[in-house]
């Protein structure tokens, strides 16, 4: 059989809901091309992958720390291999690289550009493994975001002061409810950063920064995974920063 009827196959298999099988219970999951797209808050990195269903578990950040200009996401699953060629576009290069057992996708980028990497599986024909490299400029009206999309956390009123900011908001389901408030300067440097353990799903908070003159930049509420680093949670706003 040749490989292109044998995709077919496989793609049919999937439509049907159905993973397909080969002997001895082993499929290949196939890396078939890399897309890359810019967005008010991330730039996205989507690896489109036939042949089998992508694992969950078998999707590990190894390095989740966007800031220092590289990035590495590992995939891990049975017979998994790469045909997809490396891209560059909006300031990212991607590239996915073979191992064995796994193939690993590397992100490089100017130092200090990203903050956090965000990961997301959507099953479909193709599976797709969906990497957002936060931006760590103070965001724009379109990259704000004052309810994170599951509720995790919101920010519900903020007071400015200078050298101070006081946040108010809520939490849901993070894990021990606790996460981190911090305050980045226009280059997406952290300024100030305060450890937020929740209550009953609330939280008020004051946190002190110290600038030499007034400028712009992001207030963030953030939780990041304790499995492997990745971006769990974060609501995120520009705000202008006053010496004190």
């Amino acid at each position: 059989m040749s490989t292109r009827t044998a995709r077919a196959g496989a793609l049919a298999a999937l439509a049907l809901g159905a993973l397909p099988a080969t002997a001895g219970a082993t499929v290949d999951l196939t890396a078939i091309g890399i897309r890359i797209g810019d967005h008010p808050a991330t730039v996205r990195v989507v690896v489109d992958l036939v042949d089998a269903r992508l694992p969950a578990r078998g999707v590990e950040a190894l390095d989740p720390d966007a800031a220092d200009g590289s990035a590495r996401i590992r995939i891990t699953a049975t017979r998994v291999r790469t045909e997809a060629p490396p891209r560059s576009a909006h300031g990212v290069r991607a590239a996915l690289v073979q191992g064995t057992g796994a193939i690993t996708l590397r992100l490089a980028a100017d130092r200090g550009r990203f903050k956090y990497v965000g990961i997301e599986l959507i099953h479909g024909i193709p599976e797709r493994l969906v990497v957002d490299l936060w931006k760590s400029a103070p965001p724009t009206p379109a990259a704000t975001v004052l309810r994170a999309p599951t509720g995790c956390l919101a920010l519900t009123s903020l007071e400015t002061r200078p050298g101070r900011i006081a946040v108010r908001g809520t939490e849901r389901g993070l894990f021990e409810h606790q996460f981190a408030l911090r305050v980045r300067g226009r280059y997406g440097v952290v300024l100030a950063e305060r450890h937020v353990l929740a209550g009953a799903g609330r939280f008020r908070r004051t946190i002190t920064y110290d600038v030499a003159t007034a400028r712009r930049g992001t207030l963030e509420a953030v939780d990041l995974s304790a499995r492997d680093g990745r971006l769990a949670c974060l609501v995120q706003r520009a705000v202008t920063l006053r010496p004190a």
